[in-house]
């Protein structure tokens, strides 16, 4: 009997922090997002959960942004493209909706489900080091239902 991958999944990681992408980048997000924060406290209740803050989508238009985006599509172009045999000239990758989440202590986002993407993903401003785990929940199809 033979064994062949059928519609694996891929889960790409890369650290960004460096060249441009350095604590004082970090500091401006950081600002920025807790800007965010204060001008709309409410925000809005999607996936976060106890006393989580989740901006509106947007955050791949805001200037403060630009260079964590320009990073992560180069990324795209670079490597993920090229893995899944795709010219980087040819087919264009965007980033069309970004959104920005402050998890306080006991804080965190409920499993959901990001329809219509290509490849989801998340970049961490701030992290401490005690924040749990990220897990991936298989979202194919034959397990979730629109």
């Amino acid at each position: 009997m033979a064994v062949r991958l059928l519609f694996p999944t891929f889960i790409f990681h890369r650290n960004l922090l460096k060249g441009d992408i350095d604590q004082e980048y970090l500091d401006l997000l950081t600002r920025e997002v807790d800007g965010m924060r204060r001008k709309d406290p409410k925000g809005r209740q999607i996936s976060n959960a106890y006393t989580g803050w989740q901006s509106h989508d947007g955050c791949e238009r805001h200037p403060a942004f630009t260079k964590l985006i320009n990073r992560i599509l180069a990324l795209f172009n670079d490597e993920v493209l090229p893995f899944h045999g795709l010219d980087p000239k040819t087919a264009v990758v965007g980033i069309s909706n970004s959104w920005a989440n402050i998890n306080d202590h006991l804080a965190w986002n409920m499993p959901h489900l990001h329809n219509g993407c290509w490849y989801s993903g998340v970049f961490y401003i701030q992290a401490d080091g005690d924040e749990g785990q990220l897990q991936m929940i298989e979202t194919d199809t034959k397990f979730v239902a629109d």
